[in-house]
């Protein structure tokens, strides 16, 4: 149960689309055991197909095949989520108006002091 946890967490994460990155998404995949693998292939409604050499499709068997098969999905979702926050959200112009606004702000008289992160 660890394990499927595990790859759900890493079939959700953000995931650039890069031949390294992809490759050690794999990896981390075919790291895991096979039964954890299975059942995720399960769980996504996935077909446990797989192209043989000779092109034509047979049962996935290996933990090998459960991890492509689990990797190909991956690689038709987004590559990152919805609700990712940008990784810039603001630009400098804004940042300096934020310090200037803090700087310039006045504490009431009602209260001792700001707080310590405050700024």
């Amino acid at each position: 149960i660890k394990q499927i946890g595990q790859i759900q967490k890493l079939l959700t994460a953000p995931l650039e689309n890069e031949p390294s990155a992809i490759s050690q998404f794999f990896d981390k995949l075919h790291s895991k055991k096979k039964q954890p693998l299975q059942y995720l292939l399960s769980d996504l409604q996935l077909e446990p197909m797989i192209i043989a050499t000779n092109g034509k499709p047979v049962k996935a068997t290996t933990k090998k095949h459960f991890a492509s098969i689990l990797l190909d999905w991956r690689l038709k979702q987004p590559m990152l989520p919805p609700d990712a926050v940008p990784t810039k959200p603001c630009d400098t112009a804004t940042l300096e108006y934020i310090q200037h606004v803090i700087k310039s702000t006045d504490t009431p008289s009602w209260i001792n002091s700001v707080p310590s992160n405050y700024g």
